[in-house]
């Protein structure tokens, strides 16, 4: 086995550690490894994407949001950058983290990505994963006016993960405006459509109104319906006494 073969082995160990994150131990186990990866294969881009993406997953669990942990993984990130700028994860991940904080050079990492994925490359994690970055990049970008890319950043991580069509919704307000311009441009607007229907509902609610003529009506019937039946068992139950 090759240098490069046993450093890409123990690296996708790790990930695989990773991945199952339900597991407190586990995430402590994928950082021992990745740090081994670092020491023994310190030019493969692969150990130190790996070893900061760990790092900055275990601050946002603690909802830190700087200190050395925030800053060893951004510099691991931009380690494997260096190493091999063709590959689109450090990228996708540098352009997610910086994209509240510095969003010119957020933007340069994501444009970089966007030109490693057209072509082949190695990935650490399912490709699905990046749906996360671009989402996230796409929130930065449109709290500072970035909307063009913004919309296409919501766009690409609504077409690799369906659930940021309408489960993920981001709360900002630009953010949230160049998401729905988003949806539209890909045509899926049965989200705004049910949307109203939630809406119109509740204000009928609230305001005593029928929500509409037909379940007024089975409201009505079934209302009559229940009269007759309590009728029925007063008159029976009078029977049996009386008898």
């Amino acid at each position: 086995m090759s240098t490069s073969e046993a450093g890409q082995e123990l690296c996708v160990r790790a990930a695989k550690l990773r991945q199952q994150w339900q597991e407190e131990a586990n995430l402590g186990k994928a950082e021992d490894l990745f740090r081994q990866a670092v020491r023994e294969f310190p030019n493969l881009w692969m150990a130190h994407f790996g070893l900061g993406e760990l790092l900055l997953l275990n601050a946002a669990r603690s909802q830190v949001k700087s200190g050395p942990e925030c800053d060893e993984g951004l510099e691991e990130l931009q380690k494997a950058v260096g190493l091999d700028p063709r590959q689109p994860e450090p990228l996708l991940k540098l352009a997610n983290k910086l994209a509240a904080t510095d969003t010119d050079t957020a933007e340069r990492y994501y444009t970089k990505a966007l030109q490693a994925l057209e072509s082949p490359s190695d990935s650490l994690y399912p490709t699905d994963w990046q749906a996360a970055d671009h989402f996230q990049f796409a929130i930065g970008a449109a709290e500072h006016n970035r909307h063009t890319i913004a919309v296409d950043a919501f766009c690409r991580a609504i077409q690799m993960n369906e659930d940021y069509a309408g489960k993920y919704m981001p709360s900002p307000d630009k953010a949230n405006a160049d998401w729905q311009s988003a949806l539209e441009k890909l045509g899926k607007t049965e989200w705004f459509e049910q949307r109203e229907e939630r809406d119109n509902m509740l204000q009928n609610i609230l305001s005593g109104k029928p929500l509409d003529s037909e379940p007024q009506a089975k409201q009505e019937k079934g209302g009559c319906l229940g009269m007759v039946l309590v009728l029925i068992c007063v008159v029976v139950v009078a029977w049996f006494f009386l008898k």
